[in-house]
């Protein structure tokens, strides 16, 4: 079966110039796309990575240097067949980040709409901390807020006050597939996704978030990426260059995945590994230690690693054992159950392959791959790089089976060095006010 893909380019100039690329003046075996869902080798949440565009292309145009084209919006389409889809096969909105010239051919490198999360957070005004996240969301309410209308604050109000690209988004657009609040672990006070029973005692309220005082991170993707975490999934722009928030597919909600067959690899790609990850409980771990955690117990299959999700230091848990736990005797039980109930449906086998079908895949999606000899097995995309007519390297991460970590953000040595001062300066209130 010949499979027929095509792809184009729309470059829009700073200076506000258009011009198509079409797929004659994009350098053979150049374009590709990389994508990712985890930090690291090892399952977590909280990713909110950048995907990241590859492409040189002929542009012959005398008047145009690599300095017009820096910071260049780009649109990449891309479908397969002779019949392009009705939005042209749009597969998202870059960001030119670096940019060399040689004759008429560019050597473009680009970032998709994730990269203006890298803004700081702090105003330098106000207060001696001057935290845009905590001014907002302390400003309109001090008991909490739903954890999914947060990650709507943080992306369309803040950060959209820094560039118009993060500016104006509705809600809805910030959820991926439909996703509602109550199947979203800790979006919201009430939680009814994955079989979790009723307790009959309507809502917790201690899942609401806001931010204590004090918090030194400067970086407004790590505050995304703990509410991501919060709320068990990760973060991407979609085709149209909107943030929204994803959960993990699983077999619960998606009973008809795609099955992909051994034919469609390309040979000699296709690794799985032996045994898969079973994530059987979820700990939270605060910043003077205090723990709690919810399992469902190991499981006894023997090809299984049986893996702890371990959140420690994260801002809004912070909030949440502050106020619910430190004021008002309970704890972090109701944040944890609902974390568990939705990760152990995750199907986590390692696997790498390069793959040759006429379906284009993505981040977090169930899967099942067929092997050489029929057997069939379930796992999660966790990694994408794809090439213009060259295949979809797909992987599920999962070398590393030690508890899984807080999700990395930026350097790591920084942020400890940002979290080293928020204690010290909440210690210092503590003393300050006799606690």
């Amino acid at each position: 079966m010949v499979i027929e893909e095509y792809a184009r380019l729309e470059v829009t100039l700073p200076d506000g110039r258009k011009f198509d690329i079409s797929e004659d003046d994009i350098i053979k075996d150049s374009l590709s796309l990389t994508s990712q869902c985890i930090n690291g080798n090892t399952f977590g949440f909280g990713c909110v990575s950048p995907a990241q565009l590859s492409v040189k292309f002929r542009l012959k145009s005398s008047d145009i240097g690599r300095y017009d084209v820096y910071r260049a919006k780009i649109i990449l389409y891309s479908y397969f067949g002779k019949i392009a889809p009705d939005d042209g096969g749009k597969k998202g909105v870059f960001n030119v980040t670096s940019v060399t010239k040689k004759n008429d051919v560019f050597t473009v490198s680009a970032s998709d709409n994730v990269c203006w999360l890298d803004s700081s957070a702090f105003d330098g005004e106000g207060d001696e901390f001057g935290n845009k996240i905590y001014k907002r969301l302390n400003r309109d309410s001090l008991s909490g807020w739903n954890a999914g209308d947060v990650f709507g604050v943080i992306v369309g109000d803040v950060a959209g006050e820094v560039t118009e690209e993060m500016s104006g988004f509705r809600l809805s657009t910030l959820f991926a597939d439909g996703l509602t609040y109550e199947r979203i672990p800790n979006a919201s006070a009430e939680f009814t996704g994955y079989s979790m029973p009723s307790s009959g005692q309507g809502a917790y309220y201690e899942r609401h978030v806001v931010l204590l005082n004090g918090e030194q991170s400067d970086n407004i993707r790590d505050y995304v990426a703990w509410l991501a975490e919060y709320m068990g999934g990760f973060a991407v722009a979609d085709k149209n260059g909107n943030i929204e928030f994803r959960l993990f597919e699983s077999p619960y909600y998606h009973k008809n995945p795609e099955i992909l067959d051994f034919s469609e690899f390309q040979q000699d790609t296709l690794e799985i590994a032996g045994f898969s990850i079973f994530l059987y409980s979820v700990k939270m771990i605060t910043e003077d230690n205090y723990c709690n955690s919810f399992s469902f117990g190991k499981s006894d299959e023997k090809s299984a690693v049986n893996v702890e999700t371990e959140i420690k230091n994260n801002p809004f848990v912070e909030f949440c054992y502050e106020y619910s736990v430190k004021n008002n005797k309970g704890s972090l039980y109701n944040l944890v159950t609902p974390l568990e109930y939705y990760q152990h449906w995750i199907q986590i086998r390692p696997f790498s392959a390069t793959y040759h079908g006429n379906k284009y895949l993505h981040l977090g999606q169930y899967i099942k791959i067929r092997d050489e000899n029929g057997t069939e097995y379930e796992t999660t995309i966790t990694n994408i790089t794809w090439k213009f007519r060259g295949g979809q390297q797909i992987k599920c991460v999962g070398e590393d089976s030690r508890p899984l970590s807080q999700a990395r953000k930026r350097n790591q040595a920084v942020r400890m060095g940002e979290r080293m001062k928020t204690q010290i300066n909440r210690l210092r209130e503590r003393i300050e006010n006799g606690g």
